[in-house]
This record gives structure tokens, C-alpha cells and sequence, in this order.
């Protein structure tokens, strides 16, 4: 899945870090707000990625001919 997780820890525990430890009190939700903000845009890029490659990867089976199946058993291509 991408390494989600692993980005998700590379971000998330310095920005935890660097909030409790030198952003003052009043700017905290501010700043956690603004880095979920990208990290929502990070999220959704990553995620509209995976969804083309998923939707070109079924385009390459549409000029791929379906079976009919005439008594269940036995295959008629032509229709």
C-alpha cells in the first residue's frame, strides 16, 4: 500500500515532536492544522495514483474477446 505507514511516521513524529517542544501553546492547532492540510494533499495524491493505475491496468483487457458459454461447458467465441 504505497508505504503509507511509513510516511505517515516520518511525518507525524517530528511534527509531534517539534509541536510539543517549540511551537507555543496558542499556535499548536494552527500548525497541526495547516500540516494535516498537505498531508490530506499528500494523502489524495498518492491515492488518485494508485486508482490510474488500477483503471489502466482494466483497459488493457477491453480488446480481450468474452466467452459465452453455449451449454456451460463449451466456449463460442464468435457469439
Amino acid at each position: 500500500n504505497h508505504g503509507l505507514l511509513l510516511k505517515y511516521y516520518s511525518l507525524w513524529g517530528p511534527v509531534q515532536c517539534l509541536t510539543f517542544s517549540v511551537i507555543p501553546a496558542h499556535y499548536r492547532i494552527t500548525f497541526i492544522a495547516c500540516v494535516s492540510f498537505f498531508w490530506l494533499i499528500i494523502l489524495s495524491s498518492i491515492a488518485s495514483k494508485a486508482r490510474n493505475v488500477i483503471n489502466e491496468d482494466e483497459e488493457d483487457y477491453d480488446d480481450v474477446e468474452e466467452c459465452s458459454l453455449v451449454d456451460g461447458m463449451t466456449c463460442n467465441i464468435d457469439g
